[in-house]
C-alpha cells in the first residue's frame, strides 16, 4: 500500500509540474503576434483595429499591461493595450493629423511580464510594420490656347491617380464651367473649353472628386497656376483640326488618339 501511494504522490507532481509549465514556461520570455485587420495602404481618416496574441500567460497587474509605441513614418510614445485576457490584447491605429509623411510605421511592445515575470520582447512575431498613405494629391494646371476661342486645359497631378472615380474641373469668374474631365493616364487630365464671350476675363479652375490609389482625395482648394485669361474669341470657332493640334502640342505628341476630339464644352460669360 505504502508502494502504490508513493507512485501516486510521485504522479500527482509530475502532473503539477507539468500544468506550472504549460501556463507559463519559466525562463522564456513571452512574444505576440500582430493580426491587423486588413493590409491595406492606412490612410488620412480611417482607423485599422488588431489582435496580438501572446506565447505566454501575461501578469494581470495594471502596471505591467503590455505597452506598445510606434516609429516611422508615424512616432507615438506608449500606450497601453487593451487587454482580452491574459494571452490577448487589441490595439488600434489612425494616423496622427500631424503625420504629413508617407511611409512605414513600425510596431514595438515594452513593460509587458508574463505571470513567470519574464519580459515581453520588444519585436512582434507577426505584423510589426505597415505602410501609411497621408500625402494629398495635387495639380498643376497648364493652358493652352486655339486662336483666343478655345483653352485646352491640363491637370497633371503630383502622383498616380485611381482610375475612378473621374477629375472633376469647376471653373468661375468671368466663365462658369461644372463638368468631368478626360482621363489621359494615370497622372494626367485634360479639358476642352470653348470661350463664347465678348469681352477679355480671366476664369479660376478648381480639381476635385479623383482620389490617388490608396484613398486619398485631392485637394480642391489649391492646384498650382489656378488662374487663365483670355482675349475677345473670335467669332467663328476653332474647327477639329485646330482643337487636335492643341491636344497634341498640350499633351505631347502622338499621345491622343486619331479621329475627331472628344467633346468640348461652350460656356456663356457669366452676368
Amino acid at each position: 500500500m505504502k508502494k502504490y501511494s508513493t507512485v501516486i504522490i510521485i504522479a500527482l507532481a509530475i502532473l503539477a509540474s507539468v500544468l506550472v509549465f504549460a501556463y507559463a514556461s519559466p525562463g522564456v520570455r513571452p512574444t505576440g503576434a500582430i493580426t491587423w485587420s486588413t493590409s491595406d495602404v492606412r490612410i488620412r481618416g480611417s482607423e485599422t483595429t488588431a489582435t496580438v496574441t501572446f506565447t505566454e500567460h501575461m501578469t494581470d497587474t495594471a502596471s505591467y499591461y503590455t505597452r506598445y509605441f510606434l516609429t516611422g513614418a508615424d512616432e507615438r510614445s506608449e500606450t497601453t493595450l487593451t487587454i482580452v485576457d491574459s494571452q490577448t490584447a487589441t490595439l488600434s491605429y489612425s494616423p496622427a493629423d500631424t503625420c504629413t509623411t508617407d511611409g512605414t510605421v513600425y510596431v514595438w511592445f515594452t513593460n509587458g511580464v508574463d505571470t513567470e515575470t519574464e519580459t515581453i520582447v520588444t519585436t512582434p512575431t507577426a505584423g510589426g510594420s505597415f505602410v501609411i498613405d497621408v500625402e494629398t494629391p495635387t495639380a498643376s494646371l497648364a493652358y493652352n490656347y486655339s486662336s483666343t476661342d478655345t483653352v485646352v486645359i491640363t491637370a497633371t497631378m503630383n502622383e498616380a491617380m485611381s482610375s475612378s472615380p473621374t477629375a472633376q474641373i469647376a471653373i468661375t469668374g468671368d466663365v462658369t464651367v461644372t463638368a468631368n474631365m478626360t482621363r489621359l493616364d494615370s497622372t494626367r487630365y485634360y479639358y476642352i473649353l470653348e470661350l463664347t464671350t465678348t469681352t477679355e476675363g480671366t476664369g479660376t479652375v478648381a480639381i476635385s472628386g479623383c482620389k490617388d490609389s490608396a484613398g486619398n482625395t485631392i485637394t480642391a482648394s489649391a492646384p498650382t497656376n489656378p488662374t487663365f485669361p483670355f482675349n475677345d474669341p473670335v467669332k467663328e470657332s476653332s474647327t477639329a483640326n485646330d482643337v487636335a493640334m492643341i491636344l497634341l502640342g498640350a499633351l505631347g505628341g502622338g499621345l491622343i488618339a486619331s479621329g475627331a476630339p472628344r467633346a468640348w464644352k461652350t460656356v456663356a460669360r457669366k452676368r
